[in-house]
């Protein structure tokens, strides 16, 4: 198939869906019906692009023996992305620079899916600069720490703390569908902004 120079400059927030498609809706007033497309253009767009993929590579380990599979990392990657892409959603951030450690310590600490695992500041610290920074930045975790497929999202083994990749890539997915609920209810003008100013970021850049 023959790709037309036009289409590499027709910027896409989703498979299908242009930026100019979400620029030209109609989100001036809470009760249009716009929103529910707007609403639909984030949830294709982190669904698409971050949680299939994961979901992809889960599947494809799901009858191998727990202690032999490869793909934690490349799963906790993504979700970690989406942890702090999430929190940014509901503040309206922009532009994340700096504010990484706070956005991602925040979502482990306020989000229900989450929330109880991380009952203070030095637990969510902890497992920012353990596993996160670990991970994205070093692709690998810090001493004394494990990545498996079986126990509770956050265990213990003697001296490591393990993740649970699976459990954490599924609470990531209630988490999204938690956050699009809250939005299509439109009883929370202010989570409606923040969203709007991070999707405007989105399409505009």
């Amino acid at each position: 198939m023959q790709v037309q120079q036009d289409d590499f400059n027709i910027m896409e927030i989703a498979k299908g869906v242009t930026a100019k498609e979400y620029l030209n809706l109609d989100l001036s007033k809470n009760q249009s019906p716009d929103w529910d497309k707007a609403f639909e253009y984030f949830r294709l767009r982190m669904t698409e692009r971050f949680v299939e993929p994961a979901d992809k590579l889960i599947d494809f380990e799901k009858e191998i023996y727990p202690s032999q599979k490869k793909y934690g990392f490349a799963v906790l990657a993504i979700d970690y992305l989406l942890s702090e892409t999430i929190q940014s959603f509901y503040e309206g951030v922009t532009d994340s620079t700096g504010q990484s450690r706070r956005l991602f310590t925040t979502f482990l600490k306020e989000r229900d899916s989450f929330k109880k695992f991380f009952i203070d500041d030095k637990q969510a610290n902890d497992f920012y600069f353990n596993f996160r920074c670990g991970i994205l930045h070093q692709a690998q975790t810090s001493a004394d720490t494990k990545v498996h497929a079986v126990g509770s999202l956050i265990s213990r083994e003697g001296k490591f703390v393990i993740v649970n990749r699976e459990i954490y890539h599924q609470k990531i997915k209630e988490e999204l569908e938690i956050y699009i609920a809250k939005l299509k209810k439109r009883d929370e003008p202010s989570l409606m902004t923040k969203f709007k100013i991070k999707m405007d970021y989105i399409s505009i850049v």
